[in-house]
């Protein structure tokens, strides 16, 4: 049977079919569905070549396991189906298997069988509509008021499958700001500054901004440091050519490289509350996050480097 993107979560937990497929050239709307499915349920992961070597050690229940099995398959082929049509019609119904492809489409054999069970579900992965990423967040986001003003565009926001870790870095926002900060577009937090690019060390209240990445991995927080100590470096050259008679904006654009455009007008507002040293002392913290990163010393738990950068935005 064909199902809605929004409606994977509750079809899971409610046990609505035997077992579900995610496929599409979209790998981050189907990674999406799962973060959102492992907040509340845990799951195992195994690839497609372990997983059809010994099915029966996934799908086998242990005497141990008071619930249900929960086991994600991952990157199955086209070629794989001859010996998995036979064996889902005999496992057992303590075992629920969830499939993930981004090379089958919509004539696959694996799709096609899915589509034509009533008791399989089979769920596209190419795009989420607003409505639907709306229906997701709802459900991360039952705990916080969210402004209506801000509903549509953070729906629009998550429509790449970044449900869980946009409505994360929302609530860190929703618990520091002040209420007259709920009057902004949302776009300033998830577009205007996107994380590798943004100006979070040179903004004021930067706190549950820097809080936030502690939700991604070492590799994406490399690249946000990296982005960072770029900007620094560019508003450094921009120091040392400043001229009050010419215009700020133009001189953004002399820099090498070119200042993103988006963050200009932020910067024009800003450059004057920003001396050199404080600039520098900014891209000293950066470098000592960068080694910490690659020495492996710092985690998702130890955010002393990112609380002295957010001390060092807010003097």
């Amino acid at each position: 049977m064909k199902l809605l993107i929004s409606d994977f979560f509750p079809a899971v937990t409610k046990r609505s079919f035997r077992h579900f497929l995610l496929y599409g050239n979209q790998e981050t709307i189907a990674q999406g569905l799962l973060e959102e499915l492992e907040e509340n349920t845990p799951l195992s992961f195994c690839q497609a070549q372990e997983f059809f070597q010994s099915p029966e050690l996934w799908t086998c229940q242990s005497l141990f396991q008071a619930g249900p099995t929960l086991t994600v398959v991952t990157e199955i082929t086209e070629k794989s189906f001859s010996v998995a049509d036979s064996f889902l019609k005999n496992i057992s119904n303590q075992s629920m298997l969830i499939f993930t492809s981004t090379e089958l489409r919509s004539q696959s054999s694996w799709v096609q069988h899915f589509q034509k069970s009533p008791h399989l579900a089979a769920i596209s992965c190419y795009e989420a509509s607003i409505p639907q990423s709306r229906e997701i967040l709802a459900r991360l986001l039952k705990d916080v008021t969210v402004p209506l003003t801000w509903q549509n565009e953070l729906a629009q926001w998550t429509q790449d499958g970044s449900w869980v870790c946009k409505s994360k870095t929302l609530k860190l926002y929703l618990e520091s700001c002040s209420n007259n900060l709920l009057s902004k577009n949302i776009d300033f937090l998830f577009n205007t500054l996107p994380y590798h690019d943004a100006l979070l060390p040179f903004q004021a209240s930067t706190g549950a901004f820097l809080k936030s990445i502690q939700y991604l991995d070492d590799t994406e927080k490399l690249k946000i440091i990296k982005g960072w100590q770029r900007l620094a470096v560019q508003l450094c050259q921009l120091k040392s050519i400043y001229n009050p008679k010419e215009d700020l904006a133009k001189l953004c654009l002399q820099i090498k490289p070119t200042i993103f455009f988006k963050h200009i007008p932020l910067i024009t507002k800003n450059f004057h509350k920003w001396s050199t040293g404080w600039l520098v002392d900014c891209l000293d913290a950066l470098f000592e996050a960068e080694m910490s990163l690659k020495n492996k010393l710092y985690t998702s738990q130890d955010l002393a480097v990112f609380h002295k950068l957010s001390c060092l935005s807010n003097t």
